[in-house]
C-alpha cells in the first residue's frame, strides 16, 4: 500500500519523532522546539501531488572516519545520461510537496514511521525552521551562483581556492 509522507506523519506521535530525532541527531537537541513547531505545522498543511519518492538509505563516510548517516533524497522516474536513475536533494522542496511524496516501500519496510519521520524533518529544516528562512536560503545560493557565474577567469582565479589546494593544505596541518 502507498503511504505518502503525510500519512505517516498522521500515524506517529510527536513523543516518538523527538526520541528518534535526538537519538539520530543528538546536537539537535537544543532545536527541538523547532521540530517540535515544524511537526505541528505539517498536520495542517495540504499536501500537493508530485511524482517525486522520498527515498532513504544509511551511507558511510569514508572521510569522515567512517561516520554513518542516513541520506534523504527524491528519485522521480528522471533517467540520466548513464542510465542511472537521478536523485534529487530535496531541502528546499515546499513542505506541502514533501507531505504529497511517497514514501518508497523499501523505507518503509527498513525504518519506523518516527525514524522516517525524524529523518525527513532533520532534512526539511536544514536551511531554517520556516519556509521563509528556507527561501531567503535559497535565494542566496542562486545570488552566489549568478556571481559566480558572472566572473571572469582572472577574477575567479583572484578570489576562489581550488578544493584540490584546500584539501592538501589539510592534509599538511594533519600531518605536522
Amino acid at each position: 500500500m502507498k503511504q505518502r509522507l503525510t500519512d505517516i506523519i498522521s500515524k506517529v506521535s510527536w513523543t516518538k519523532v523527538k526520541n528518534s530525532l535526538i537519538q539520530n541527531y543528538p546536537e539537535q537537541e537544543e532545536s527541538i522546539a523547532g521540530y517540535k513547531t515544524v511537526f505541528d505545522k505539517l498536520t495542517s498543511i495540504k499536501p500537493t501531488s508530485t511524482k517525486m519518492k522520498i527515498f532513504m538509505e544509511l551511507c558511510i563516510d569514508k572521510d569522515a572516519e567512517q561516520e554513518q548517516y542516513i541520506d534523504v533524497y527524491g528519485k522521480n522516474g528522471t533517467i540520466r545520461s548513464d542510465g542511472e536513475e537521478e536523485h534529487y536533494a530535496l531541502d528546499f522542496s515546499p513542505w506541502s510537496e514533501w507531505l504529497g511524496m511517497e514514501v518508497e516501500s523499501s523505507v518503509i519496510e527498513k525504518y519506523t514511521y518516527a525514524e522516517i519521520v525524524s529523518h525527513c524533518l532533520y532534512e526539511m529544516t536544514f536551511y531554517g525552521f520556516d519556509e521563509e528562512t528556507k527561501e531567503e536560503q535559497l535565494e542566496e545560493i542562486k545570488r552566489r551562483s549568478r556571481e559566480f557565474d558572472n566572473m571572469t577567469p582572472e577574477e575567479r582565479e583572484k578570489h576562489l581556492v581550488p578544493w584540490e589546494k584546500i584539501k592538501a593544505n589539510i592534509l599538511n596541518k594533519f600531518s605536522k
